[in-house]
């Protein structure tokens, strides 16, 4: 068995034999111990991190030394113990120890060595590093009942504790926390024992400063600096505030957000300079103060304030970071002229360093005009030559390049801003070949190159790609991912095979990961064909083997699947079920995963997309089970799990359909839901109540639930006419004689009705069972000429239908009903721009079947008829099934030459002449 060196069992090596007897620790233990230290004995802190040694050495103490059988050598081992533990983030095992020794004081009494605030004010520290004030309470108040319980072996909180735990609680920058800060501080004050001293205040302090933007938190922590200092006063703690407590008060208002916020921040600045101008030493301004009262003006914009303080204010130390704070703050605001201004500071500076430089550029790049980009470069440009002909010792870095290229990118003229870095990245190989400086290219250099050129043109991304590879500058997996979607934003097969050959090259080099894949899918994704559906299985198929074989970083991830599936959906067939399944399968395993984000929108969103592509019932019900599951679904879940049912079109589907679009636009209107259903998806339910047949006597009244909604959601009627289309349908398959009327009702109550949405209500009245059903038809068509309404082949087809469908009627209404269809068909024979269609002369010979007596003269005009529609090439199998009908077998024959026996007429269409 291998044995971890720790610091409990280095303290054995030291010890007497008699007390590894005692400890009943075994010689040959202690010898593969004593030999692994005396190995690595620099290398145990190494392993301490990792946690694995240090437990086993907690472990060996827990395990190995007897209740009431520890003397002073273990005792000062357990508590070295402690703070190794500590220093490595572990206080829950220095925590274990701790007790250990607890329990062994009250077994042992007054043997036993004493437990000092220090043993427990480590543990509280080690809590306070790790952000976890209530750890860090829980250990105080294990040391206030372990000394009430034991008086004379543990020692109660002393300053240092009270103070621990008040940089727990401050440190975690919650407003709650702050209340306990305050109980800590009073009961401090109240206590003859325990004096706050400065730094109890100024932590106090931090802890509304670290309030960023909390309504009053800056006031208060200055009101703690007037009770600090009154305190001070009245003499009843020796220390007063110093120039950090003030810096604190400035922090907090710098970072308050109140609109006088700068202003307070000033006034305490001023006081530190007044309180030193009287003979306080410890209270004078300093760069810290200077810097974050300069931040505080730099944040409201006032970039005056900013400059005059950097000129007037007298504080001791290097004035660097308060010339970087001043160009800095011109850099953030943007303003025209920032670049000057930055320049001008720049000469100002006695002693400026690179970074200075640096800052300079970054406030030429982000000033609010166009030529920044080129303003950047030039500054780069004049510091380059003033290094090489020694007029400066800036030496111009990387850093500096990198900053030019971020503006390039940045620049409104993408060809030229991809020009000006091409010559920015050769310039940098020149000074590193001819003067050694440190310009060579890197990474982040190369990836803004190929980034520019490829928004300008995939190819010459592509190319740079190329060249890097062939250097010593292997470029990111993401810039691979730059050119693989520049390329897929073109979508012709020649960027596809581009994209491929990129991922070949990634995975020759062993550098493929998990984007690299996602970028391919999805440009597969575009290509809605098989050999694209086969790719993307195979690619899926490489990702999962590679996982199998523990990389994590090339497996797929849900965004993987999301795509893969959208590449299905793109094809949908039937046959591709199973696999859509098995996909989604795999992919609700990743909520397994602790790792894994687990299933993401996208990932919903692609498996209900599919289905809802695929018209299967099975499909339907998949869709369903899988959306109610989703925690919180959005607008593409609900839509797609309701186009999924509707577009099934059995009875049952069309129903889930109609109730899940109820319940989830209730939940929408209600605040419930995020995102409403789309449009397509109330199409889809309403195109399903149409055509399910068993419904229909409750379809109408469905469809005008559904219409109500839509007025609640305020629908604009003009986007989403196919909505008010697909209702005017539904209520024509009505039996209701007063059908029409309703729906010229629900018409003229849309505002900017187009010619469709008039058409579908001429439908309602021609498939009404209204008697007068073909005058009121012809009135709207008339109607809709008075309002300027551009007439269609559908307009004029609805009235001929009216005529054609006609029942039951007198003679003289017959005759009338006859006279409007030859009227409306010559009507549509006169017209500019329509003319007679093949169900016009179907609908016109149905006419001449329903509404004239049998005679010669009637096969005569049908006959007319025909061959005016043959002249015009609209024969189509529903006019010779209606032919069919109306005339003898014989005339049928004559006319068409087809066999009067026929009953399937669509298989004859091919035989007839094609100028029919």
């Amino acid at each position: 068995m291998q044995t971890c060196p720790s610091i409990v069992l280095r303290a054995l090596r030291r010890a007497p034999i008699s007390i590894l007897k005692r400890h009943k620790v075994s010689l040959q233990k202690f010898q593969v111990v004593d030999t692994a230290f005396h190995r690595e004995k620099f290398a145990a802190r190494e392993l301490l991190p990792h946690g694995v040694s240090l437990k086993k050495a907690v472990n060996t103490v827990l395990h190995d030394v007897k209740d009431g059988d520890m003397d002073y050598a273990v005792w000062g081992q357990c508590r070295k113990l402690i703070i190794y533990a500590c220093e490595h983030n572990k206080p829950e095992l220095a925590t274990q120890i701790l007790n250990r020794m607890i329990r062994e004081q009250l077994l042992s009494g007054q043997q036993a060595p004493k437990l000092s605030a220090r043993d427990f004010n480590i543990i509280i520290n080690a809590w306070t590093k790790l952000r976890q004030p209530e750890q860090a309470e829980n250990a105080f108040k294990q040391m206030l009942s372990s000394h009430a319980q034991n008086p004379s072996q543990v020692e109660p909180p002393d300053l240092r504790s009270y103070n621990s735990l008040l940089a727990a609680w401050a440190a975690s920058g919650s407003p709650d926390a702050v209340n306990r800060v305050l109980e800590i501080l009073e009961e401090m004050e109240s206590s003859e024992d325990m004096n706050p001293d400065t730094y109890t205040y100024n932590t106090v302090m931090a802890s509304y400063a670290n309030l960023v933007e909390e309504y009053g938190a800056a006031k208060a922590a200055e009101d703690i600096l007037l009770r600090f200092s009154e305190r001070h006063t009245q003499g009843k703690i020796a220390e007063g505030p110093q120039t950090v407590s003030f810096n604190i008060v400035i922090k907090a208002w710098s970072n308050s957000g109140d609109e006088k916020g700068a202003d307070r921040a000033h006034k305490v600045f001023s006081l530190m300079e007044k309180l030193h101008e009287e003979g306080h030493e410890d209270i004078k301004p300093n760069v810290i103060s200077l810097v974050t009262l300069m931040n505080a003006y730099a944040k409201e914009g006032d970039l005056e304030m900013v400059e005059k303080l950097l000129h007037t204010a007298d504080v001791d130390g290097d004035l660097t970071n308060c010339y970087h704070c001043a160009i800095s703050a011109y850099a953030k605001v943007g303003h025209a002229n920032a670049g000057d201004r930055a320049e001008e500071i720049l000469t100002k500076m006695k002693d400026p360093i690179e970074d200075t430089y640096k800052i300079v550029m970054q406030a030429h790049a982000s000033a609010n005009r166009p030529d920044a980009a080129n303003r950047c470069e030039d500054f780069l440009g004049r510091a380059v030559e003033d290094y090489l002909k020694y007029k400066s010792d800036i030496r111009p870095q990387k850093s500096f390049f990198k900053v030019a290229l971020d503006a390039w990118l940045d620049h409104h003229n993408q060809e030229e801003a991809a020009e000006r870095a091409s010559a920015l990245v050769k310039d940098m190989i020149g000074l590193t070949k001819e003067w050694k400086m440190q310009t060579k290219p890197d990474e982040k250099i190369v990836d803004i190159l190929i980034e520019l050129w490829s928004r300008v043109n995939a190819e010459k991304g592509y190319e740079i790609l190329g060249y890097f590879e062939k250097q010593d500058i292997i470029p990111w997996r993401n810039s691979y991912n730059t050119v693989i979607r520049a390329f897929n934003l073109k979508r012709n097969s020649g960027s596809i095979q581009k994209v491929l050959e990129l991922l070949h090259r990634l995975e020759s080099r062993g550098m493929a990961g998990t984007s690299n894949y996602n970028e391919v899918l999805f440009g597969l994704s575009k290509h809605p064909n098989v050999r694209a559906r086969n790719r993307s299985l195979e690619i899926l198929q490489v990702m999962e083997d590679t996982l199998q074989k523990g990389d994590k970083g090339k497996g797929p991830n849900s965004r993987t699947y999301a795509t893969v599936l959208y590449t299905l959906s793109s094809h949908a067939s039937g046959d591709d079920i199973a696999i859509a399944m098995d996909i989604f399968r795999r992919m609700v395993q990743l909520e397994k995963d602790p790792e894994s984000r687990g299933i993401d929108r996208g990932g919903y969103t692609a498996i209900l997309l599919f289905l809802s592509r695929i018209k299967h019932h099975e499909s339907a019900d998949t869709a369903t089970d899988i959306f109610n599951r989703i925690p919180e679904p959005n607008g593409a879940h609900v839509s797609s799990a309701i186009l999924a049912n509707a577009r099934s079109f059995t009875e049952m589907h069309a129903l889930t359909a109609y109730n899940l679009l109820l319940k989830t636009s209730r939940l929408f209107l209600a605040g419930k839901l995020k995102d409403p259903p789309n449009p397509s998806a109330f199409c889809a339910v309403l195109r399903a109540l149409s055509k399910v047949n068993n419904i229909h006597t409750d379809s109408v009244k469905r469809a005008y639930k559904i219409l109500d909604l839509i007025k609640e959601m305020k629908f604009n009627a003009l986007q989403h006419a196919d909505i008010y289309i697909l209702f005017f349908d539904t209520l024509a398959r009505d039996t209701n004689n007063n059908s029409g009327i309703e729906a010229e009702k629900i018409l003229h109550s849309i505002p900017n009705r187009n010619t469709a949405l008039w058409n579908s209500v001429l439908k309602v009245w021609s498939s009404s069972w209204h008697v007068d059903k073909v005058f009121e038809t012809q009135r709207f068509l008339r109607e809709m000429q008075d309002a300027n309404i551009k007439l269609d082949i559908v307009s004029y087809n609805a009235v001929l239908l009216a005529a054609a469908t006609s029942a039951k009627m007198s003679p003289e209404i017959k005759e009338k009903t006859f006279k409007i269809a030859l009227e409306t068909l010559e009507e549509l024979k006169h017209s500019e721009n329509i003319q007679p269609d093949n169900f016009s002369y179907c609908n016109m010979i149905r006419c001449y079947r329903t509404l004239v007596q049998p005679s010669q003269e009637r096969i005569n005009s049908i006959q007319e008829m025909f061959e005016e529609c043959k002249k015009k090439g609209e024969v189509g199998s529903i006019c010779l099934e209606e032919l069919h009908r109306a005339l003898p077998p014989a005339d049928f024959e004559k006319c068409t030459g087809i066999n009067a026996g026929k009953t399937n007429l669509k298989k004859e269409m091919p035989n007839i002449p094609i100028d029919w």
